[in-house]
This record gives C-alpha cells, sequence and structure tokens, in this order.
C-alpha cells in the first residue's frame, strides 16, 4: 500500500512538473499499427517562429523515430528534450505516441520534464513539407469525463491533469473516436520543413 501511494505521489509531481494536460501510462500503439514515413525525417521548425529551434526527426529501429527538440529556457539557457516517436495508423487517422528517451531521463530529467515516463499522443496530418500537431482538447476531454462512461480510464491528479491509464487497447479505441470528433484536438503546433 505504502509503495503504491508513494507512486501516486510521484507520478502526481511528474505531471504537474511536466504540464501535461493527458498523457497515458501506455502506448497507443501495437506493432501491427506502426507506420514509418521517411518524409517525417528530418528538421522541422514552427510556422512564423523563425528564432524556434528545430524540432529533428531521426529514423530509429525498425519503424521508430528518434524527436529530438531544444528551445531556450527564460534564463537563455538551452533545454533539450529527446524521445522515442512511433507513428501510428488507426483507420483513417495518424498518430504520433512520444516518450521520453531512457537515456535522457538518466542523466537528470527528472528535475524539468515528463521523467516517469508518459507517453504523449498528437493527432498528426503531414502535407508535403507541412506538419499539423494537435492534442486532445482539454475541454472536450473534461465533458467526456463529466459524462461517466469514459474509455480508457483516466486518473485525475490534480485539477485539469489527467493521465490516461487505460490498456493500449482502449487508448486506440478511445483516440479513433475521438480523432472523428471535430472538437476533440487543438492545434498545438505547425511545422514547416527546414531546407
Amino acid at each position: 500500500m505504502r509503495r503504491t501511494v508513494g507512486w501516486l505521489l510521484l507520478l502526481g509531481l511528474a505531471v504537474m512538473l511536466s504540464g501535461c494536460v493527458a498523457g497515458s501510462l501506455h502506448p497507443l500503439y501495437t506493432d501491427k499499427d506502426l507506420i514509418f514515413d521517411p518524409g517525417l525525417v528530418g528538421k522541422w521548425q514552427e510556422i512564423d517562429q523563425n528564432d524556434a529551434a528545430p524540432w529533428t526527426f531521426t529514423r530509429g529501429e525498425d519503424e521508430t523515430y528518434t524527436l529530438t527538440a531544444e528551445w531556450k529556457t527564460d534564463e537563455e539557457d538551452m533545454e533539450r528534450s529527446v524521445c522515442e516517436a512511433h507513428l501510428v495508423n488507426l483507420g483513417m487517422y495518424t498518430f504520433l505516441d512520444t516518450y521520453p528517451s531512457p537515456t535522457e531521463a538518466a542523466k537528470g530529467v527528472i528535475e524539468r520534464y515528463d521523467y516517469i515516463g508518459l507517453h504523449d499522443q498528437y493527432l498528426v496530418k503531414r502535407e508535403e513539407d507541412v506538419l499539423r500537431l494537435a492534442t486532445l482538447n482539454d475541454d472536450w476531454l473534461e465533458e467526456q469525463i463529466l459524462e461517466g462512461d469514459l474509455r480508457p480510464r483516466i486518473a485525475v491528479l490534480e485539477q485539469d491533469t489527467h493521465v490516461l491509464i487505460g490498456t493500449t487497447r482502449e487508448l486506440r479505441r478511445f483516440f479513433a473516436y475521438a480523432a472523428a470528433d471535430p472538437d476533440a484536438f487543438t492545434e498545438f503546433a505547425v511545422l514547416k520543413r527546414v531546407k
């Protein structure tokens, strides 16, 4: 019991520090859902943010990517995040599932990022040299929770902080259902390829 309470406190602190609205304990994908788009490999930068550091996708093993993102902190220091990323095909929709790199976690991400290893999911649309990423809409998710029959299960750790704790199977069904609703996702970033 003490171990479970300690784990939940750690989970709560991690989510609070990471600023994530909703992440998941389990991945969105199974091996059969993974796709590899060679057009994703390369550097991408937010449109109209020419001074922003790029996001870099490199090919990993099998059908994985390594996603590296850098940004300046308020103190003008450079922060770096390295994630393992997977493109997931769920019917008509494509998602990006990211997970903090274990090597990065070992270097002290515990103090600044998603250190317990939550998966983050983005609805993806790529048109040639433009990449659009969207995340679950907070208000839409709250409505789903209030309606009471939400799958996957969600742990509410703090106001507006949710962790999807359902199985991969539940997550896949939920995200496919959500993607069909035009109100379920909010644009997170629009990136252009850096040539």
